[in-house]
């Protein structure tokens, strides 16, 4: 049986990890298509094991994000396991219909993280700051919301407020740098359109006035 693997931009080695070798373990072959933005690792990853997996078994498609509907209609293509967002998620689930293909799909998130009056907001500022930005924020898993107890709020908001002042972004190739650059000119986008509601319709405690750094240097 063939199955379709079709990967996000964020962690793509770490879930073709999780995805290829089920594939050939069960008796499958596998085509893998990565994200557009991030193809060179699954690529290289390829490249490596050629000449250990048997011709046919284990197959990577890269593409300028125009070829998955073509991997998850393809009659051929019995299972497709699909991680990224909620939306193209439903689309996957859409083609799979027509010929009730299985599907397992790891959807977007938006995960909340709810703080009780009986912590120490120095102590948890730190955990919660982490909980939000590690990778850079860019991922599914990542806090995108507190529900912080009255009583203990306003100091909950300078804690992470300082800690946000504090972070050095920038290149990640740069020695102390905490967070590194935004990945793709998509996600760039979302994040302006999130802080434009929040100046809209909330207020911005810290960070606002640091450069976001997007890096192209990898685009040749």
């Amino acid at each position: 049986m063939l199955w379709g693997a079709i990967l996000p931009w964020n962690f793509p080695l770490l879930l073709l990890g999780f995805k290829l070798p089920a594939a050939p373990i069960a008796g499958n072959t596998i085509v893998v298509k990565p994200a557009p933005t991030t193809p060179l690792s699954t690529l290289r990853l390829g490249e490596i094991i050629k000449d250990i997996v048997p011709a046919g078994v284990v197959n990577i498609v890269a593409d300028a994000n125009d070829l998955g509907g073509a991997l998850t209609q393809h009659p051929d293509v019995r299972k497709v396991s699909f991680t990224g967002s909620t939306a193209t998620g439903k689309k996957v689930m859409e083609s799979a219909a027509s010929l009730l293909k299985r599907i397992t799909l790891e959807l977007g998130g938006n995960d909340a993280g709810i703080v009780m009056a009986d912590v120490d907001p120095k102590e948890v500022a730190p955990q919660l700051f982490q909980g939000a930005f590690w990778n850079s924020g860019q991922m599914c898993a990542a806090l995108k919301r507190l529900y912080v107890h009255e009583s203990i709020y306003d100091e909950v908001v300078d804690e992470l407020s300082e800690i946000a002042n504090n972070t050095v972004v920038g290149d990640g190739l740069q020695q102390g740098t905490a967070l590194g650059p935004l990945q793709n000119k998509m996600q760039y986008e979302k994040v302006k359109e999130i802080l434009d509601d929040a100046r809209a319709h909330g207020q911005i405690a810290a960070g606002a006035a640091a450069p976001f750094v997007i890096c192209w240097r990898y685009s040749e």
